[in-house]
């Protein structure tokens, strides 16, 4: 089972198949001895079965086939790995194993669950838990260690751990010299202990700063543009001091963990970066505002506006409301052919048109949620940001 990625998500736009595609997200909650998340997905499937609305028998058999073999997948009683398994099966009246389908298993974060069927996969919800799952950089971080991990979808993987190398020299406290007569006037240089201290701070400043060089070279590119720094703030910033074209974004955790477990490390960033993410939301609901109401600015509000500047691929940054379903009688006849000309309006709500142009452009996607979802609510709950 695959983690997804922004890799998967473009490989899965445009993917149809003759008898249409059944999009699975699964909430799975291991410690519910009453299956209660089992039932909640028959209901899903035998909804989504049932608002299918086949052409004909042959399209009917072929989603009613699907439909039951996704139910055995999750029927025995050890359920699938991972707290959400997301799928896309390909409908056809033939076993498992011989027709196209798509699974990926993440810890977070956690949807709830639903099932939709279309001629293509349903990816709205995956596009925006592949930004909620993001890779990011973690460190951890003491005067004398340090230990970098990249965070994925709520879990750590620990790349690599240095500590700091102390010659017995530096432990050695140099005596000052003494004065043969204190009463001269003459005081003592520098004390021993001083000289002692700074050598070993300044040593341990050059060690975190080539902790971070190091930390930077192993990282991927698109995880070291965001970095979690869990300890001393001041540690963190000599730590910074080294790193090769900072983070775009930068969060300190003040805590010690440098010799906690790689699992109790996960749960505290998962923790921390769903905060920082937050902030971060509401930053960028802010600057689409400004810049869609300023004379020439790069942003756009309103499902017209967006829709529009991403069939001309003018959007840097997608933002929608996590919680709003897109209608696909929100637009006139002018504009669904404008839209239709770029590329086919799935069966579904605009929100998956809106995301496949995305997806096809290259544009991140932000869902929006609590406070700054509500900045948006006015405009319909979508907006962007736009490279130009």
């Amino acid at each position: 089972m695959r983690l997804p990625s922004a890799e998967a998500l473009k490989g899965l736009v445009g993917w149809e198949a003759p008898y249409g595609v059944l999009s699975v997200y699964v909430a799975i909650d291991p410690g519910d001895r009453g299956g209660a998340w089992k039932i909640a997905l028959r209901d899903q499937i035998d909804a989504a079965v049932e608002a299918a609305d086949a052409a004909d028998r042959a399209q009917e058999i072929a989603i009613k086939a699907t439909a039951a073999r996704i139910r055995e997948r999750f029927e025995p009683s050890t359920p699938p790995s991972g707290r959400m398994q997301i799928g896309f099966v390909a409908c056809a009246p033939k076993p498992a194993g011989e027709v196209p389908e798509e699974w990926f298993a993440v810890q977070f974060p956690v949807e709830r669950t639903r099932v939709a069927y279309g001629r293509r996969p349903n990816l709205r919800r995956l596009a925006e838990i592949v930004d909620d799952g993001r890779p990011r950089a973690v460190v951890a971080l003491s005067s004398e260690r340090v230990r970098l991990f990249e965070w994925r979808h709520g879990e750590v993987t620990e790349l690599a751990e240095r500590e700091l190398e102390l010659l017995e020299a530096e432990w050695r406290e140099r005596k000052a010299p003494r004065m043969r007569d204190p009463a001269s006037g003459h005081a003592v240089s520098s004390a021993g202990r001083d000289q002692h201290d700074q050598r070993l701070d300044q040593h341990r400043k050059r060690f975190l700063k080539g902790s971070a060089a190091a930390a930077r070279a192993a990282l991927g590119d698109g995880a070291a543009d965001e970095l979690l720094c869990i300890g001393d703030p001041g540690l963190c910033e000599a730590f910074l001091g080294g790193w090769d074209s900072p983070p775009r974004d930068v969060t300190v955790e003040p805590a010690d963990v440098i010799t906690e477990p790689a699992a109790v490390i996960a749960e505290r960033a998962t923790a921390k970066l769903v905060e920082a993410d937050a902030a971060r939301d509401a930053e960028l609901v802010e600057r689409a505002l400004g810049a869609a109401q300023a004379a020439g600015g790069a942003g756009a509000l309103g499902l017209t506006e967006t829709a529009r500047a991403l069939a001309r691929g003018q959007v840097e940054r997608l933002l929608i409301d996590a919680d709003r379903e897109i209608p696909a009688d929100g637009i006139d006849d002018g504009l669904r052919a404008e839209l239709e000309a770029v590329s086919p309006l799935p069966s579904g709500g605009l929100d998956e048109w809106i995301v496949e142009e995305a997806i096809r452009t290259s544009a991140a996607i932000t869902a929006i949620r609590a406070q700054p979802a509500e900045r948006l609510a006015e405009h319909g709950g979508v907006g962007a940001l736009l490279r130009y």
